[in-house]
Order: structure tokens, then sequence, then C-alpha cells
């Protein structure tokens, strides 16, 4: 059996009691050696262990984060994030616009910028369409962004 100390804290006076594992804790409980009062199981101070697998990126199954590492194995750059927000596809042909938009001041974050330099060396349009707080203005900018596939 491990006879490695644990480290309590009492709740009352905050002193760190070193305890032996073997029998630690029992049906009557342990005292704290400095104010003598009762430690609690739960006081315990678990010792910390580092993780052992790898911290799993956020939105990511079991399963697809086994396809993105083997995929990355083989030699593949793998993005998942920073999609713009629209694909225009145009039903009558095999052209396609990925659309961002954006609030006047906001920015592009790195993943965004690095997904539209992927998608524009590959062949694909790619627009940011910038609003402002006035409505009014909206149409105005949309109509400037997006090709009118009515009037052909």
């Amino acid at each position: 059996m491990n006879n490695d100390p644990f480290i309590v804290t009492c709740k009352e006076c905050g002193h760190k009691n070193e305890l032996d594992t073997s029998g630690v804790y029992n049906r009557f409980g342990c005292t704290c050696v400095s104010c003598g009062s009762r430690l609690e199981k739960r006081a315990f101070d678990k010792p910390k262990t580092k993780r052992k697998t790898p911290k799993r990126p956020e939105g990511l199954t079991d399963r697809e984060l086994a396809v993105s590492e083997h995929a990355k194995k083989l030699g593949w750059e793998v993005y998942r994030n920073g999609w713009p927000d629209f694909l225009l596809v145009d039903p009558n042909s095999n052209n396609a616009i990925f659309l961002e938009v954006k609030a006047q001041k906001d920015k592009l974050r790195t993943c965004q910028k690095k997904m539209h330099k992927v998608l524009k060396k590959l062949g694909i349009d790619v627009e940011v369409l910038r609003l402002s707080k006035r409505t009014s203005k909206y149409e105005k900018n949309i109509k400037s962004c997006i090709p009118d596939l009515t009037t052909e």
C-alpha cells in the first residue's frame, strides 16, 4: 500500500496537517494537530495529477477529433473555425461566394483571416460585407456586394 502523506487543511484554523494514507481516516475521523478540531474526509487536498489526454478543442466529438488527428498525421491541413457566415450558390452555374458579415468597426479574427486566405487560394470568392448601424445603408451595401442573379 502507498504510504505517501496526504496534506489535509483544517477548516477551523487553516493548518496543513500531514497524514499517512494507510488508515488515515476511520469512523472516528482525524483531528488537527494545531487546534484539535475534527478533520473531514472531504477536506483532504487531492494531489494534482497531470492530464494524460490532450485537451480537446471545444465542440469536437471523439469521432471528429480522431478524424482530425488522423488527417493531420497524413499531412493534411485541417480547418474547423473561421468559416464565413454565408455560402451563396448560383443555382444556374457552378459559381459560389462566401460572405462574411461584420459591423463597420469589427475586425476579422485570426482564424477567419486564415480561412479566407485558404478559400481564395482554392479559387473561391470571399467577400466581407461591412454594415453600419443605420438600417438605410444596409440595402446599398448589400447590393454592392451580392450580384443580382434575377437580372441576368
